[in-house]
């Protein structure tokens, strides 16, 4: 018998009409899909007024205004004999009025899978509330967050090129760098339970919870600088509207610039001629001069504090136009002036767009906010989030991970995610081979007309000069492509796009410090304004020390590694480790051997195997299941049919109300499929050791297996090596 129970303080059965039809679908979607926009189920009835049922819906009136808000979702549960068949809620519609007196309220019931991604809709990250993580940069929490004492390990410090372009000559090595040189990274799980918390839902992962203190994105949205809550470096640009000419400054000389039309001094820190330094630390500053001279001569610039100089152009001949750019350490309430001095012929600098639009083709002077602070000041955790929205953020890490978002049954505010490996590898076997109709029509098919031609797993282009040398060749870096050739009917690509970066580390030049340089080709102006969000491993602090100020003190530390291998404490990878990488990538830096246990081949390669295989196939069949059936079963159940097992796709048209059949589509479990004859094990014996389908060791193994994991071949003795 149907029943359909809604909350109003408690749960209230509704009266509903005997025969009224039902049709329930159950969808694998539903679960692999979280921003699905519609819920895996909808369905409308027509229930009679009753004094039962005024206790939920309030008595009718002429002026139809109900008891409650119409907005508002009413809990509501689906059971068919007691027992659940799903959850969510219903919606009034219309109200109905038959022979002048007998009214019927026609209700939606809604299934909840949806409401998630509906419920998040389109914020960003940076509109969580982040404060509880807002910390102040200094020694004590950069160093601190190393061993978990900083937000309880979901926020740890590691070391990024944002702009600074380090190199051999000012590198982390040999100088000493600022705590706010170093770049903030959050626990991934951190945010995952900031989404839910904030939308109102709960969820429970294995996953997650396995990886809480290793994997993290970084916490950075672009610039040099981090962001602050307070005015921290607060830039300016500024310039010249109109010509001006310096009549033979052969002593050094003012240059006047100014803040009108387009030109911008966000924190009133730059008043004719003078620059106030707001905040001690190290600033990024760019010039672009467009000047000319009267007659034959030469052009310096240089900032002058009255005490200090520092050039910027020296001995400049003729007419020029450039940009300059540099990075020093400035002190709070020092003031400085960019000067200007010639041999002799005055100096006319030339004014940008006539509206001053930020002074190109101009003259002008840019202050880029400070790239790190001297001073201790709370990180704006908001502020710094990428700018990505919640919903993209979840979909990256189901296309990085093949999650599937599994809605409890009776909890709608709770969700399941785990990989689909896993979670398919929990389900119970059911024998249905008694429940199948076998006087309708069975069909069996392959899956050929879903395949295509190509597929690439992939993360999104990033921005830095990495990045665009490898895009330039036609794919992003870490890569899974298959080309499929041997399907006569596929057709097109389907590409797996995470719409995260890929974080690639390289030396700084000249040095043996490996790490993520997120700058650009253009040694003018290297940062990158605006970045995508990334996944890196933590991989705690690696023996190599560098230089951090402590309250003015340098201090030899070791450097934290984040990296897209997860090494666990060394800047090695070898066989076994787990990549961030969907392909076998060649790393920029010296390794053991490459990781096999990439995205693609950990998460990615079984579904893919069972789905594209010639060998896969779908079964469409009529069936006769009950309630009971319905109410416990999971799509990662092994359906027992013809001496094999299957996964159900989709169950349609279950009516609880009657005995009918319903129409179930399943795909064929096959047996593991060997990605090739021989996989690779360790490359720490100088040769790559392999593993056999028996799992004994080897060594010599065929050109194939060796070459599809990235290694070198060598033909005479059929051994492996690391490239």
């Amino acid at each position: 018998m149907l029943t359909i129970l809604a909350y109003r303080t408690t749960w209230k059965e509704l009266e509903i009409y005997e025969f009224e039809p039902v049709n329930l679908t159950y969808g694998f979607t539903d679960i692999t899909e979280v921003n699905k926009p519609t819920s895996g189920y909808s369905q409308t009835f027509r229930v009679p007024l009753t004094p039962k049922n005024e206790d939920v819906f309030g008595p009718y009136t002429l002026a139809q205004v109900p008891a409650y808000d119409l907005k508002e979702k009413i809990p509501a549960r689906l059971l068919d004999g007691g027992v659940t068949l799903m959850q969510g809620y219903i919606q009034v519609k219309n109200w109905y009025i038959t022979k002048g007196k007998f009214i019927d309220i026609e209700v939606a019931f809604f299934g909840e899978a949806a409401d998630f991604s509906r419920t998040i809709g389109d914020s960003l990250l940076s509109d969580l509330d982040w404060s509880s993580y807002d910390h102040l940069v200094n020694y004590t929490n950069v160093t601190g967050s190393w061993t978990g004492s900083l937000s309880s390990g979901e926020i740890r410090y590691g070391l990024v090129d944002r702009g600074q372009n380090w190199n051999g000559n000012n590198n982390p090595n040999e100088d000493t760098i600022q705590p706010g040189d170093l770049t903030p990274f959050i626990s991934v799980k951190a945010v995952l339970d900031k989404i839910f918390t904030t939308a109102g839902f709960t969820y429970e992962s294995t996953h997650f919870t396995t990886f809480s203190s290793t994997l993290y994105t970084m916490l950075h949205s672009g610039g040099i600088g981090l962001k602050y809550t307070t005015a921290v470096g607060f830039s300016f640009w500024v310039g010249r509207t109109t010509n001006i000419t310096i009549t033979t400054p052969t002593a050094w000389t003012d240059v006047n610039l100014q803040e009108t039309g387009n030109f911008n001094d966000i924190g009133a820190d730059y008043a004719t001629p003078n620059w106030t330094v707001p905040f001690s630390g190290v600033y990024g500053i760019s010039f672009y001069f467009n000047h000319t001279v009267a007659s034959a001569g030469t052009v310096s610039f240089r900032l002058y504090d009255g005490t200090t100089a520092i050039p910027i152009a020296t001995s400049v001949s003729g007419n020029f136009i450039h940009w300059y750019y540099l990075q020093n350490e400035f002190t709070a309430g020092a003031t400085w002036r960019l000067q200007v001095q010639s041999s002799g012929p005055s100096v006319t600098l030339v004014a940008g767009d006539a509206s001053g639009i930020l002074g190109i083709g101009g003259t002008s002077w840019r202050v880029n906010g400070s790239t790190s602070v001297l001073t201790s000041v709370t990180l704006d955790t908001a502020r710094n989030m990428p700018k990505m929205r919640q919903i993209d953020f979840l979909m990256g890490l189901q296309k990085c991970f093949n999650l599937v978002f599994i809605p409890d049954r009776f909890n709608p505010k709770k969700i399941y995610i785990e990989p689909f490996n896993d979670y398919m590898a929990s389900g119970d076997k059911k024998d249905w081979t008694n429940k199948i109709d076998l006087n309708q029509d069975i069909s069996i098919s392959t899956t050929a007309d879903i395949q295509a031609r190509t597929y690439n797993w992939t993360h999104s282009e990033g921005e830095d000069f990495i990045s665009a040398a490898i895009q330039a060749s036609g794919r992003v870096y870490g890569r899974h492509q298959i080309l499929d050739p041997s399907n006569a009917f596929a057709t097109g690509e389907m590409e797996i796009n995470s719409g995260f970066a890929p974080y690639i580390t390289s030396y700084i030049p000249t040095t043996g410090l490996n790490i993520h340089r997120l700058i650009t080709s253009d040694s003018q102006s290297p940062e990158i304004k605006e970045i995508k969000p990334r996944l890196a491993w933590w991989n705690s602090t690696l023996n190599y020390t560098i230089k951090l100020n402590n309250a003015g003190t340098p201090a030899n530390v070791n450097y934290p590694f984040f990296g897209a291998f997860k090494t666990n404490g060394k800047e090695d990878a070898d066989v076994p480790d787990d990549s961030l990488m969907f392909g076998i990538e060649l790393p920029l830096f010296q390794i053991t051997a490459n990781p096999y246990d990439t995205l693609y081949n950990k998460y990615w390669q079984v579904y893919a195997n069972q789905l594209y295989s010639s060998d896969a196939r779908v079964l469409t069949a009529t069936f006769l299941l009950d309630s009971f059936d319905i109410s416990i079963f999971e799509f990662n159940d092994k359906i027992y049919l013809f001496d094999t097992y299957w996964r159900v796709l989709e169950i349609s048209g279950y009516d609880p109300t009657t005995d009918k059949t319903v129409t179930v589509k399943l795909l064929k479990i096959l047996g593991t499929i060997r990605d090739c004859t021989y996989l690779p094990a360790t490359g720490r014996t100088g040769r790559i050791e392999f593993t056999t389908s028996t799992g004994s060791s080897i060594f010599t193994v065929n050109r194939t297996c060796c070459e599809r994991y990235g290694f070198i071949y060598d033909a005479g003795t059929a051994y492996c090596y690391q490239p």
